[in-house]
């Protein structure tokens, strides 16, 4: 065996670990990537296990570039990858170990793993049928079975494999609770819609589905599931009933608008008041962002137009005192006056 000689194990996240010359052969297996590198010929051998994963495959692929970042005081002028059973004579003066040893290791490892592979298989197996009836919770208990029986292997990829198989179980076990939720829900929704069309209510029975759809379709294509798609179909069957009903609540918003504003001019905070609250009790009934935002609007003018004329009754009453006080008797029965208009205005 030569002397300086450096010995790694390549990693399946595509590191490498230098390894000592005394643990050499018991890193030799189906599944594992060895590195033999001489120094005084820059000259390197990857060995690739039989069952070596893809991913380890290619990283051997790019060994230059991970010495290069990990050990740059390594210099390589050739690389040589080797497949299990293809190695040359002088790969094993190297090992320090003869290819019948290393051929003895491979395959009594071979035989201690045949239980556990099969094992494996019959897991996967269960866990694909399981998986395929939407029972995933059982899919993803087995696929955990199989993850840890991997690791015990130095199994990689199979490791991967099955946490990338438990994560679309994940997502397929949330979809199907969904599911489930959604048309729960939609019995309930279904049963309320029902009594609502018997009470000829049909614009709030046109919400409830609408709102109820709007719930959940921001998080699953809910349009292709069978109960959804009756509740779709069923509010477009009494579509005409419901524009009847939305233009009876227009024409009555209508209404209350036209009055509210003839109040509000001549000051009738009371009269004014009491459409406001009339159009809010009706807007309910009428899903419209932008008449619901125009009312916001008249209210809030409401609100101002009350303060304006507060603020004018307590500047007159200021000027009512200050000329009481000049006894200017003549002034203040003006502004008496002025006040008790205003104030009969508001009646």
């Amino acid at each position: 065996m030569k002397e300086n000689l450096k010995y790694f194990k390549l990693n399946h996240s595509g590191s490498v670990e230098e390894i000592f010359h005394e643990q050499l052969l018991a890193n030799f297996n189906l599944y594992s990537a060895i590195i033999i590198y001489i120094p005084a010929e820059r000259r390197m051998y990857v060995w690739i296990g039989e069952k070596a994963s893809k991913n380890l495959k290619k990283s051997a692929i790019s060994i230059r570039e991970i010495f290069n970042k990990e050990y740059p005081e390594i210099s390589i002028l050739r690389t040589m990858t080797l497949e299990s059973g293809s190695e040359p004579n002088s790969f094993f003066e190297l090992c320090g170990f003869t290819a019948l040893q290393l051929s003895s290791h491979l395959r009594s490892q071979e035989i201690k793993l045949l239980p556990i592979i099969s094992e494996i298989n019959h897991l996967k197996e269960k866990a694909d049928i399981h998986f395929m009836n939407d029972e995933f919770e059982e899919a993803m208990e087995l696929a955990l079975k199989v993850k840890q029986l991997a690791k015990e292997i130095n199994n990689e990829s199979l490791v991967k494999d099955q946490e990338n198989f438990i994560e679309e179980a994940k997502i397929r076990y949330k979809g199907k609770k969904l599911i489930n939720q959604i048309v729960e829900k939609s019995a309930f929704v279904k049963t309320r819609v029902d009594q609502l069309v018997r009470d000829e209510k049909y614009l709030e029975a046109h919400y409830l589905i609408q709102d109820f759809i709007s719930e959940y379709e921001k998080d699953y294509h809910i349009s292709i599931i069978p109960e959804i798609e009756d509740l779709a179909s069923y509010d477009k069957g009494f579509s005409d009933k419901i524009n009847d009903q939305r233009k009876k609540l227009m024409k009555t918003l209508d209404n209350l608008e036209q009055r509210f504003c003839e109040y509000l001019k001549e000051n009738h905070f009371y009269y004014a008041q009491n459409l406001l609250t009339e159009a809010k009790a009706t807007l309910k009934g009428l899903h419209d962002d932008e008449i619901f935002l125009k009312w916001n609007k008249y209210e809030e003018q409401l609100s101002q137009t009350k303060s304006d004329f507060k603020n004018d009754i307590v500047q007159l009453t200021s000027i009512f005192i200050a000329q009481l006080e000049q006894k200017n008797l003549k002034k203040c029965t003006e502004l008496v006056d002025e006040i008790i208009e205003k104030l009969e205005m508001t009646n």
